[in-house]
């Protein structure tokens, strides 16, 4: 069954992006580089930024990365955003920065909802997608 968790990653946009480049490098090194990455960022703009930062955080890491449309076997994370496609390998974990519920979750163990505590729109979107998840029987978990 997909494990599905909700994780608070700061009260704005830079903050999640950076804890998703430390999330990143965790999820890398557990699984010693055999378990590949889905980054679902809202726009191209964001995720060009992801990309970059990436490279630069955590300081003194290496994470082989790239966008969808530039993707190679190499690259453990693919960074997407709505109108992109993702390699379709199975047992993949997907980090959610768009507060979408996205529409294809089978190549995916975990699924991971980036929640930017801003009390605005974007955590109003996240609480519609919990709803979503419950609905589609899946049991999430918010970690603070």
């Amino acid at each position: 069954m997909l494990d599905v968790k909700f994780l608070a990653a700061g009260s704005n946009a830079d903050e999640a992006m950076s804890f998703i480049c430390k999330l990143s490098f965790n999820l890398i090194n557990e699984s010693k580089g055999k378990q590949k990455i889905d980054i679902r960022c809202q726009n191209i703009d964001e995720a060009i930024k992801l990309d970059s930062e990436l490279w630069i955080n955590p300081k003194d890491s290496f994470m082989p990365h790239n966008l969808s449309n530039n993707r190679s076997e190499e690259d453990i994370i693919e960074i997407g955003y709505p109108g992109t496609k993702f390699s379709k390998n199975n047992n993949k974990i997907l980090i959610n920065f768009n507060p979408s519920l996205p529409n294809q979750l089978t190549n995916y163990s975990d699924y991971l909802q980036i929640v930017v505590e801003d009390n605005s729109v974007y955590r109003g979107e996240v609480a519609k997608t919990w709803k979503e998840c419950k609905t589609m029987s899946l049991d999430p978990k918010f970690i603070k």
